[in-house]
Formats: C-alpha cells, sequence, structure tokens
C-alpha cells in the first residue's frame, strides 16, 4: 500500500510503499503531474483492492465471487493504467447488479471516487 507523509524538515509529500519510500510527490502550484495522478489513482484502485480481501468473506457466495473477479481484474488493471479521455474503468457496472455489495456505503463510496477521479482526472496524464 502506498502511503503519502510529509517531510517535517523539508514540507515534501514523500510516497512510501511496504514502509520504503519510493519517490516524493511533486506539483506546479494546483497542478499535479503525471507521477502524481498515476499514484493517487494507484493508491485508490490498491484500496479498493485491500477492501476486497480484508471483508470479501462478509458477503454471501455470489457477491464473493464477483468480488474476486472485481479484485483480479483491479490487480491486472494497475500496471495497465492508461488516459481516460474521459472514460470510466468499469468498476461501478462490475458490481451494479449486486445489490449487497452496493449496500456496502464505505465501498460504494471508494469505486464512486475512483471512477470520478479516473474519468476526470486522468483524461490524460500529462
Amino acid at each position: 500500500m502506498i502511503e503519502f507523509k510529509r517531510n517535517k524538515e523539508t514540507g515534501i509529500l514523500e510516497a512510501y510503499e511496504n514502509g520504503k519510500k519510493v519517490g516524493d510527490v511533486i506539483t506546479m502550484g494546483d497542478v499535479i503531474t503525471m507521477g502524481d495522478k498515476l499514484i493517487i489513482l494507484e493508491e485508490k484502485l490498491k484500496r479498493i483492492s485491500l477492501y476486497i480481501e480484508k471483508y470479501n468473506m462478509d458477503f454471501s457466495e455470489t457477491s464473493q465471487k464477483q468480488l474476486l473477479k472485481l479484485k483480479d481484474y483491479i490487480d491486472k488493471l494497475i500496471p495497465a493504467i492508461k488516459n481516460s479521455d474521459g472514460a470510466g474503468l468499469g468498476l461501478i457496472q462490475a458490481i451494479s447488479d449486486y445489490d449487497e455489495i452496493c449496500a456496502d456505503k464505505q465501498f460504494w463510496d471508494m469505486v464512486v471516487d475512483v471512477e470520478k477521479y479516473y474519468s476526470v482526472e486522468c483524461k490524460t496524464f500529462d
């Protein structure tokens, strides 16, 4: 999981994965750079994947199977992310027929958040 920590000495926001520093988050004023967008998007997707791992057993067998398919899709999607051109990732579509999954407000909010972020903020990564 990627975590962000502000360096107390420099004030720079740093990205850590599994406790190891993997980079700095650099912005130009209010502009988010390509690297920032990818890091943010990957973190949002990883949170969903981890949530599925942690809470999958709380759902019915049918919903569990769908969540595992979604997790597999997300895990394959992360390294293949490209510009959205305004499109979505298909996560809402993957769960919309499963009332039990959609009723989990925390999970639903994470899915909607990542879809919105990708379609609006990641139209291009430049």
